[in-house]
């Protein structure tokens, strides 16, 4: 798979050594744009299915028997659908077989999934037993929950908020731990100074590239949408604008 940007990015280099409120717009919008250009392009190039269409015990042979039983039944459907004789037992036969196949599958699947729920029971691998557990029974399991007697989503919610709210921990109320960390940024400052060009200069389109390259795949996307697949199987000039709003940033 791979990835182009389909919009032309506007890069606001005005805003360059600038934190003023509109640069600061100008960034925001700049930055939007990337998020726009990269999930447009994965829209037009990556086919998208839902998960429910997935079957873990399919293989390649269930798709030929798959095949076969489709094309015997067109050949019997364009000869007048006769019950009986040649074509007839040719699509029964393949019919058969492709749903006996399927059944198969799905059994040997079903007791592989045990073996390997078990297994993992055994060596006390719990993370490993759950996540086996739920891709067999999450969907088949009925959600009807109850907290502290309480059913409704609402009120859920409230006794969560409750829970929460009674151990939250305000690290700004701090007076000691904020007086430390102002006077370690104090001397930061005072030593670097507020000229950030040292810091400006490590970022490079290397460095960049070298960042998305080491992310892992196959994680959750962040709030906007993007995940790793997304800056990997981009088109390489995503690396220079992602570059420029760090720099801009």
């Amino acid at each position: 798979m791979i990835t182009i940007l389909v919009q032309t990015l506007h890069v606001p280099t005005d805003c360059l050594g600038c934190s003023c409120l509109t640069h600061r717009h100008c960034i925001n919008s700049y930055y939007n744009d990337i998020v726009r250009a990269v999930q447009s392009a994965a829209l037009a190039t990556v086919p998208v299915m839902p998960s429910s269409a997935l079957k873990a015990f399919w293989s390649d042979e269930l798709d030929q028997l798959k095949s076969d039983s489709i094309f015997w039944h067109n050949i019997r459907k364009e000869a007048g659908r006769p019950s009986s004789g040649m074509l007839h037992k040719i699509k029964t036969s393949c019919k058969l077989k492709y749903k006996l196949a399927i059944k198969e599958a799905f059994i040997k699947y079903e007791y592989a999934n045990s073996d390997e729920v078990a297994s993992h029971f055994l060596n006390k691998d719990m993370p490993e037993f759950w996540k086996t557990w739920n891709r067999k029974f999450s969907k088949n399991i009925g959600s009807h929950t109850t907290i502290d007697g309480y059913s409704n989503d609402a009120e859920i919610a409230n006794v969560f908020a409750d829970c929460f709210g009674s151990v939250f921990y305000d690290s700004a109320s701090h007076t000691e731990a904020k007086q430390e960390f102002v006077a370690e940024f104090q001397k930061v400052h005072s030593s670097v100074g507020s000229d950030y060009e040292h810091c400006l200069e490590r970022i490079d389109v290397e460095l960049v590239d070298e960042c998305i390259k080491g992310l892992k795949k196959g994680k959750a996307c962040g709030p906007d949408n993007i995940s790793a697949e997304h800056l990997q199987y981009a088109h390489p000039s995503l690396v220079v604008h992602i570059k420029l709003l760090a720099q801009l940033s």
